[in-house]
Formats: structure tokens, C-alpha cells, sequence
């Protein structure tokens, strides 16, 4: 007879400060992690991540992981935005793009229109067949080190490190119906 199974569990992982939406600047976060894990005879054999949320240390609220990139700084070179995956929590952080505000207002009419929870961040990636155009989705942040976590115009923004160098320093505009580099 073999004994298998799965079970999930919460642990804090990582904490660090930042500026509460609901307490303000400067305050302490943890960040929580759910693992969902498998296991032979009560022995982990692998997990994976199924959730995660920053909590404020002040108030108790909970949020989610894009919280954290309101205070990022641009990543300074294509270099630098193509590096592999951190390890560090804070190595995940940092502004790839910058909205204009024709694709800012573009983005908050989609947003509003698809009825999506105010967790939900955008996705910007290349379009393969063009040199100029981008496109623009609605992900959930997780800050596994895969994607920069950013911010432009109050919008959170992820963007895969593999397309990162690519797309760096990039203006996305919203003009004549799609989304484009300038």
C-alpha cells in the first residue's frame, strides 16, 4: 500500500517596507507564501507556489504582491533587465516601462469594463511580427523572480525577464486602436 497525498501551507518568506495604501509610507510588510506540497509516506517530494499576499505589520491588511512595486526606480539598462531571476524579493522590483496617458486611460476603460478584481495587474509584451507593437493583458502578479514588478501612472505592470531587455525603457501610447513602443 502507498500513502500519497498533497497539503498546503502558509509561511512568511520574505519582509521588507513599503508604503501602505492603507496606512501610508514607511511601514514594515511580510510577505506570505501558500505552497501546495506533495508527498509519499508523509515525506515532501516537490511543492509550488499556489498563492502569496503582503501583509502590513500595522494594520493587518493584506494585498497583493504588486503593492510593492509603487516604489520601484527604473531598471537602468537592457542588460540589467534581461539578468536571470533573484532570488532577493527586492531583485524583482523595478520599472521596465512607462504608460503615456492616451494607453493609461485605454488600460482603466479595459480594467473597469472586464470587471477584474483591483489585484489583477497588466502584462506588457512585444509582438513577435512587429518591431512597434505591444500587447497589453491582465495577470496576477506573483513575485517568483520570472517577471520585473513595476509601476507607471498608478498602474502595476509586469513584464517577463525574457522579453524584459527588449521592451526596456520603452514609452507604451495607445494610438489608432493598439498599443505601441515609442
Amino acid at each position: 500500500m502507498i500513502i500519497w497525498g498533497q497539503y498546503e501551507r502558509e509561511k512568511p518568506e520574505d519582509s521588507g517596507r513599503f508604503t501602505c495604501p492603507r496606512c501610508g509610507p514607511h511601514q514594515t510588510f511580510t510577505l506570505v507564501r501558500t505552497r501546495n506540497y506533495s508527498h509519499i509516506y508523509f515525506i515532501p517530494i516537490g511543492s509550488r507556489v499556489i498563492g502569496e499576499r503582503v501583509e502590513c505589520d500595522s494594520c493587518r491588511t493584506a494585498f497583493s504582491v504588486a503593492v510593492l512595486g509603487g516604489d520601484t526606480l527604473a531598471v537602468p539598462s537592457a542588460f540589467e533587465a534581461g539578468l536571470d531571476h533573484s532570488t532577493s524579493l527586492s531583485g524583482t522590483y523595478g520599472n521596465v516601462v512607462e504608460l503615456l496617458p492616451a494607453a493609461v486611460e485605454e488600460i482603466k476603460a479595459r480594467h473597469a469594463k472586464s470587471g477584474f478584481s483591483h489585484d489583477v495587474v497588466v502584462r506588457v509584451d512585444p509582438v513577435r511580427s512587429s518591431a512597434r507593437l505591444v500587447t497589453v493583458t491582465f495577470d496576477e502578479a506573483v513575485a517568483d523572480g520570472q517577471d520585473w514588478i513595476g509601476q507607471s501612472c498608478g498602474i502595476p505592470i509586469i513584464v517577463d525577464r525574457r522579453v524584459a531587455p527588449e521592451l526596456q525603457g520603452s514609452k507604451i501610447a495607445y494610438q489608432d486602436g493598439q498599443f505601441v513602443r515609442t
